[in-house]
């Protein structure tokens, strides 16, 4: 008797996944594997801005006064339309200095700041989604 209810239990337990459709309720596309949903994160009602104040853009730029190159044009571009760089821009990207990040106010958890050629930038660090530019000269 035990062995037929613990048969029957994992016959029933296994068969769930094998019988479950999908949420949708559609079949299986053939090139559903291609299709891809990105999930945007939805604003809370403690929304952060984070943004550079214009007292940390004087002191970043006065760090930086010496050196200067602008983003390609088509990077720019791409930036503006999708807020992200690509993978190899990102390796580029400098953090700022113990000396400079002493004197800028403190950023949210999982935020970061740095230097893209020319170009301060404050970024997501798990998505690398940029939040905010200021171009330093």
């Amino acid at each position: 008797m035990r062995t037929v209810i613990c048969t029957m239990l994992v016959a029933f337990v296994v068969s769930g996944p094998i019988r479950a459709e999908r949420p949708d309720g559609q079949k299986q596309k053939k090139h559903s594997k291609y299709q891809h949903v990105v999930d945007e994160p939805r604003a809370s009602a403690l929304d952060i801005q984070v943004v550079f104040s214009q007292y940390e853009v004087r002191v970043i730029r006065e760090h930086y006064a010496t050196r200067y190159r602008n983003l390609p044009p088509g990077l720019q571009k791409k930036m503006r339309r999708t807020g992200q760089l690509p993978p190899g821009w990102q390796k580029k990207l400098e953090p700022f200095p113990v000396v400079v990040e002493r004197e800028l106010a403190v950023l949210p958890t999982g935020h970061g700041r740095g230097v893209i050629d020319g170009h301060a930038v404050i970024y997501n660090q798990t998505t690398h989604r940029i939040i905010d530019v200021t171009v330093l000269f």
